[in-house]
């Protein structure tokens, strides 16, 4: 199943950026901004810790700690520019530079 989800008290792409430090990859949606997750019966054995895990990041966030470092601020950015195509150019180019063998 594939499910995403979001919140009304806490940035979902700092806690993103939190449950990456920890080594959960969850992928960032905008519009609205939510997290995504995809989940087979593989995860079952997994549940209990990336339960405990969001909690926890989700917890430190509440109490205002700071989010490590990722994407939250890149993602909260592009979500502010109402023109679509410049995001478009935006994205294109970090992905570039992301991507591109200096």
């Amino acid at each position: 199943g594939v499910f995403a989800f979001s919140s009304d008290s806490l940035n979902v792409y700092e806690l993103g950026d939190a449950m990456d430090a920890r080594g959960w990859k969850l992928d960032r949606q905008m519009n609205p901004a939510a997290l995504h997750v995809m989940v087979t019966p593989a995860h079952a054995a997994v549940l209990d810790v990336f339960l405990k895990d969001l909690a926890e990041c989700a917890k430190s966030l509440a109490a205002g700690e700071p989010a490590p470092d990722g994407s939250a601020a890149m993602y909260g950015m592009v979500g502010t520019i109402p023109d679509r195509q410049q995001v478009d150019g935006f994205l294109v180019e970090f992905l570039d530079g992301l991507f591109s063998r200096a």
